[in-house]
């Protein structure tokens, strides 16, 4: 095992529960663990969460709409999975810029980190990546 998958094990392990239920992660959560510029562990997990949400719901709109459609590639797909969640990320935006969006959305919208964390982010998202209406 190298020393990166050793210290994401670990650090995995030292989560508390409420952070393996990805159902039950509100915004001030979220915004609580991308905050914690000092604590590696809480910054991983802030990164993790992102790319794991972004990552999973396009995952999942493909099923669903390759499961309706004809056997398109990806390729074709991507840009109807974009339309279908409502956001057109640019395929050159990075993580990290990813999570300044949401953590800037959740700075200028305290009233709503009580509401899920995958709300949140996928108005933030919406908001910064708005699809282009053709």
């Amino acid at each position: 095992m190298t020393k990166l998958s050793i210290l994401a094990v670990a650090s995995v392990s030292l989560l508390p529960a409420n952070y393996a239920d990805g159902q039950t992660i509100d915004g001030n959560t979220l915004y609580s663990a991308c905050m914690a510029s000092e604590d590696l562990i809480q910054q991983g997990f802030c990164i993790g969460w992102m790319i794991g949400q972004i990552e999973g719901e396009s995952s999942g709109a493909f099923i669903v709409l390759s499961q309706a459609g004809d056997d398109n590639t990806a390729a074709e797909v991507n840009p109807v999975i974009n339309l279908f969640l409502g956001r057109c990320i640019p395929e050159s935006a990075t993580n990290q810029q990813l999570k300044d969006v949401v953590v800037r959305y959740l700075e200028n919208h305290p009233e709503t980190r009580h509401q899920p964390a995958r709300l949140l982010a996928n108005l933030a998202l919406g908001e910064a990546f708005p699809c282009p209406i053709e």
